[in-house]
């Protein structure tokens, strides 16, 4: 009798501690998002740098991976929360904040049949708390995010860039001016100057024939 209760607290014990092992795993996949993981042969030699192609193909045939894909590609295999989607895609529907108290599933409306992205009803599904794309659609959101990002960017570099010439001209320009000015300057200096030297020479050639002329009549009167 004390054998078999010793047994039946043994047993006991060990099913409790499974039971709570079991307990934390189911706690902790149910805080976490599992994935699983196909593993797939390369070869047959197991080889780690051969890779048969065929046999790979075989594998995932026999392993239905690629009736999973196709079943996923023909439904919404894309699927975004409005604040993750409006966050990188906001800027492609300007016209969102017109009006005052829109929700978030109209301004995710708005982003996708904006005129740069362009989506039929068939390409997306609004949900309550994410929206649904279908293959390829998240392609052409970036491709138009892409295309605005370029543009805007190419808005800038012409203002900056116009900016920066028209201080450069405005710098030649004054320089120009101010060499205009020197020029004039100079040469209304080099006029003043050379104004002052013929001056200077008629004085001198007249007083030297006033000289010339007292000297004539001095000899005069002396004969």
């Amino acid at each position: 009798g004390r054998k078999s209760g010793r047994s039946t607290l043994m047993f006991e014990s060990v099913s409790s501690q499974f039971q709570s092992q079991l307990q934390s795993l189911i706690g902790t996949l149910s805080q976490t998002s599992p994935h699983f993981v196909r593993c797939i042969n390369p070869n047959e030699r197991r080889d780690a740098s051969l890779l048969d192609a065929s046999a790979c193909l075989h594998q995932l045939r026999c392993g239905g991976v690629l009736d999973a894909v196709h079943v996923t590609r023909a439904g919404f295999p894309s699927r975004y929360p409005y604040s993750d989607l409006l966050a990188r895609f906001h800027f492609l529907a300007p016209s969102r904040d017109a009006t005052p108290g829109l929700s978030d599933q109209d301004k995710a409306r708005a982003v996708l049949v904006s005129p740069l992205v362009n989506l039929s009803q068939e390409l997306f599904r609004i949900g309550k708390t994410k929206v649904f794309l279908r293959h390829h659609v998240i392609e052409r959101l970036e491709g138009a995010r892409a295309q605005f990002l370029a543009a805007s960017v190419e808005c800038i570099q012409h203002a900056w860039k116009g900016n920066v010439a028209r201080r450069v001209h405005a710098r030649l320009a004054a320089g120009f001016l101010a060499r205009v000015v020197s020029a004039r300057q100079l040469r209304r200096a080099f006029v003043r100057e050379e104004m002052a030297r013929r001056a200077e020479v008629a004085r001198l050639e007249k007083e030297a024939r006033e000289k010339a002329e007292a000297a004539e009549r001095a000899r005069r009167e002396e004969e």
